[in-house]
């Protein structure tokens, strides 16, 4: 029997070695595998709050001051708001392709499970059928992971990931109802 030492590693874990390397040599990318890492980072909190206080903002609205608004108040601030909500997903759109070309500029080994969007038009494709589901959820009363479970695992995702994603969406929806 053979003794390897030194720096003679085996072929098998040198492959390995290979594949858990994530060429993170660059700031941006350290910052993009840091808020992977640590989700509630102070951006995403940020982000968040503004979503959800805008919607508090104008349920509060609507509930208080609905008898007394005319048609044209209604309007306004429900267009102030989808105004609002469409900055917010240009923004989010911004991101996800910028942390794309990041990843592709430094060559992040993606999983074969990842979600990549290498067009604006898969983002928005996903985020249009996601806004369906949500619609079709709040109409009919039944839960997003009935709809939205096999959507995304149409798209390969595991499923240990839907299942996350899909509690995360009901706590979102949770505490809507609740307030």
């Amino acid at each position: 029997m053979l003794l390897e030492t030194g720096n003679n590693d085996t072929e098998a874990a040198q492959v390995e070695k290979e594949e858990s390397v994530v060429m993170a040599n660059t700031p941006e990318m350290e910052a993009i595998l840091y808020e992977e890492k640590y989700h509630f980072t102070s951006k995403r909190m940020i982000f968040t709050l503004l979503s959800f206080g805008a919607l508090f903002i104008v349920q509060a609205i609507f509930k208080n001051y609905e008898e007394t608004m005319t048609d044209v108040q209604k309007f306004t601030v429900f267009a102030a708001f989808m105004g609002f909500v469409m900055l917010l997903t240009k923004w989010s759109l911004g991101q996800v392709m910028y942390i794309n070309s990041i990843k592709v500029r430094d060559g992040y080994k993606y999983d074969a499970n990842d979600l990549m969007f290498k067009t604006n038009k898969d983002v928005l494709t996903m985020a249009g059928v996601c806004m369906f589901a949500a619609i079709l959820c709040g109409l009919t009363g039944i839960a997003g992971g009935m709809v939205l479970g096999p959507l995304f695992l149409s798209y390969d995702m595991l499923p240990i990931v839907v299942s996350a994603t899909n509690q995360y969406i009901t706590m979102i929806a949770s505490v809507a109802v609740v307030i």
